[in-house]
């Protein structure tokens, strides 16, 4: 009879630590890919994603700008649903503190189209813009010398 009490006592407490396992793998789970909300707060972030750029890339530059709260849980995510090899290239507009799960969908859904306000004040060079284009992550240098050199677009 003792034995079989201790045997109950030892699958118990058996069940009571892998019940607690599953309870704090769970809570680690959601606090790697769940935590945050949609939409984020506070002003738009800019990041640009470029052609070739790995998943812990952008994961490290998501979590450097506090888009998102886990660069691993990012990854992992990622990983998961087959997303990691979907991502489109180009500018996009993040908030501080978004879920995981809404940056994913975006980078795979490609940047949006946005109308971006840029002041050029009276008396900037072409030099001047293009420093400020690429500060503002819209373009870089080289990319709007180009397009600033292009005579065509001047025959309008």
């Amino acid at each position: 009879m003792w034995e079989k009490i201790k045997s109950i006592l030892t699958t118990t407490k058996y069940q009571v630590r892998i019940g607690l396992a599953v309870v704090l793998i769970f809570l680690g789970g959601y606090n790697l890919f769940f935590i945050g909300d949609d939409e984020g707060h506070g002003d738009n972030i800019s990041i640009k994603i470029e052609s070739g750029m790995s998943t812990e890339e952008i994961a490290q530059n998501l979590q450097e700008h506090a888009i998102i709260n886990n660069g691993l849980g990012f990854r992992i995510l990622a990983r998961l649903e087959g997303k990691d090899t979907q991502f489109k290239e180009g500018i996009y507009y993040f908030r501080v503190g978004m879920n995981i799960n809404s940056v994913l969908d975006r980078l795979v859904q490609g940047p949006e189209n946005q109308v971006v306000r840029i002041t050029i004040p009276e008396g900037f060079t072409v030099e001047d813009i293009a420093n400020l284009l690429e500060k503002e992550n819209l373009t870089t240098k080289e990319e709007f010398y180009k397009v600033a050199k292009d005579k065509r677009l001047y025959s309008i």
